[in-house]
């Protein structure tokens, strides 16, 4: 029998000395293993066999140790004093505190599975003589490893957690996050097939000049990192866990995010790139709407969006509000109106110091000149400065302006409602509601529940703020049902009153309307 199973590999001592002791634990681990298969139970045969699979350096140190090779007439295992022996000179006495601290530095590295990481901590836990091992192994899966749903996970159970249970969620995330990266893969091959892809400007792409600037650009990335190293499918990306920047979504870096908005920039860049292959210069966009820096504003087009009137030095004018843009502009046409019609303005400059740079172009719009005038609309007057684009098209009315002067309103205040608490709560006038009961059902008169004393001066007054607004009424006759009020502390330390419906609510008769599900809803809002 012991011909037909292969032994286990020779123990390599002149290896990494640092390392010797880690690789005699394996492999006393294997020949044990062995020696059951083998049915080798005499402690001699074992000896021999320890020897003999040991190779030659193990029978030198074996020879030289003092006490090791002990006769038969002694009433001790053979097999385990030769063992204990090696051990000895293998294993050397260890420091639980070193080890403890060398057990804190292991982690999860990239591309590393569980399995394996989990393996690693196993072996140093059993090192550092820890009365309850299992309980360290999850602090430092918790800390150390590289999934953060893992680690939600694990948070989630709480401290009843056990090392089995880790180990399931772990696998299971593994699993899934490969079946994720397939079927993405899949679905990206298959969008590919039936892509009809359209010819780009200028029969660019079957010019000679358009195929080598494909064969520069042809390579094989990875969609969620950009690298050329993987595909999408391989476990080891290092975007698999990040947030992208731009759309906010886990799986990829912003460069390579599929969103419309990012595709449209991209589609852009790549035709710029082509103009400049070609050595055009990119085409001039006159029409104009702001994003100011201290030197350069860059301005894009807004054709359909409407209008307020005001008064620029007195003149009549439409301009349209635009909270993207800090700089109020007018097209040379009106300002050539302003003129005709007598405007009163101020402070007249040729060529102010101003860069405007149509959105996604490198060319600058040509400025005629700026003034500085009042603008006034909805009673208030704002003095301010204008600057007049030559060949514009639109005149905007910046954010800075139009916050002074109150027609732009940013923030959270944009849908405040103030209440007064000296007036009742507003209220539908001549209005019926009826609520359907069940006669069958019996009334209820639950008990009143008692109310914390440290509670009791915050609710009597939210009670009276209700009373004062009209929301709420005294009762003063007999009710049959009777529900307990159930106070809740808010975040700022004031009390919210609920009541407590729930026996109420099984005299109520329901009226059954089938709701509406993802599946009815989505083609209804795909325009949206």
């Amino acid at each position: 029998m012991t011909n037909q199973l292969p032994p286990p590999e020779k123990l390599d001592i002149e290896g990494d000395s640092s390392s010797v002791g880690l690789r005699w634990e394996k492999w006393k681990r294997s020949l044990r293993i062995y020696l059951e298969a083998a049915d080798i139970t005499t402690p001699v045969k074992k000896r021999a066999t320890l020897l003999v699979l040991g190779g030659g350096a193990l029978q030198e140190i074996f020879y030289n140790l003092p006490g090791a090779n002990v006769g038969p007439e002694h009433d001790a295992d053979l097999f385990e004093v030769a063992i204990d022996k090696l051990n000895d000179y293998f294993l050397p006495k260890q420091n639980k505190s070193f080890e403890r601290h060398i057990f804190r530095l292991i982690k999860q590295d990239e591309g590393e599975s569980f399995e394996k990481f989990l393996i690693k901590l196993r072996d140093q836990a059993a090192k550092c003589k820890f009365e309850k091992p299992d309980d360290h192994i999850i602090d430092q899966i918790l800390e150390k490893c590289l999934s953060m749903e893992l680690r939600k996970k694990m948070l989630t159970m709480g401290d009843g957690i056990t090392l089995d249970q880790v180990i399931t969620v772990a696998n299971t995330l593994e699993i899934v996050n490969f079946q994720l990266d397939s079927y993405e893969q899949k679905e990206k091959t298959k969008n590919e097939v039936n892509a009809v892809r359209s010819r780009s400007r200028d029969n660019f792409g079957s010019t000679k000049e358009g195929k080598e600037y494909n064969q520069e650009k042809r390579t094989s990335k990875c969609t969620r990192c950009g690298n050329f190293a993987h595909v999408s499918q391989c476990l080891p990306c290092p975007a698999k866990d990040k947030k992208c920047n731009g759309c906010g979504k886990l799986g990829h870096y912003q460069r390579c995010c599929r969103t419309k908005s990012f595709q449209q920039k991209r589609k852009f860049t790549q035709n710029q790139e082509k103009d400049k292959y070609f050595n055009k210069r990119p085409r001039k966009d006159t029409t104009v709407n702001s994003l100011q820096n201290d030197e350069t504003q860059y301005v894009f087009n807004i054709n359909d969006d409407p209008t307020i009137k005001c008064q620029i030095g007195g003149v009549n004018l439409e301009m349209l509000i635009d909270s993207g843009c800090k700089l109020n502009i007018i097209s040379s046409k009106t300002w050539e109106h302003l003129k005709e019609n007598g405007v009163h303005c101020s402070k007249q400059t040729k060529k102010p110091n101003k860069i405007l740079l149509a959105y996604g172009s490198t060319t600058p719009l040509q400025i005629r000149g700026s003034f500085e005038a009042e603008i006034k609309t909805h009673g208030k007057i704002e003095r301010a400065t204008i600057y007049v684009i030559e060949g514009g098209s639109r005149n905007l009315l910046g954010k800075d302006t139009a916050l002074r002067l109150g027609v732009l309103k940013l923030g959270s205040d944009v849908n405040h409602v103030e209440q007064k608490t000296n007036k009742p709560f507003p209220k539908f006038k001549d209005t019926l509601i009826e609520i359907p009961i069940d006669s069958l059902v019996k009334s209820v008169i639950q008990p009143y529940r008692r109310i914390p004393i440290p509670l009791e001066e915050k609710i009597n007054n939210k009670l009276k703020e209700l009373l004062d607004l009209d929301i709420i009424e005294e009762v003063h006759e007999p009710s049959s049902w009777v529900s307990p009020i159930v106070p809740i502390i808010k975040d700022n330390g004031d009390v919210r009153l609920c009541v407590d419906m729930r026996r109420a609510n099984t005299a109520i008769l329901r009226e059954n309307h089938p709701l509406p599900c993802m599946e009815n809803l989505l083609p209804k809002i795909k325009k949206a």
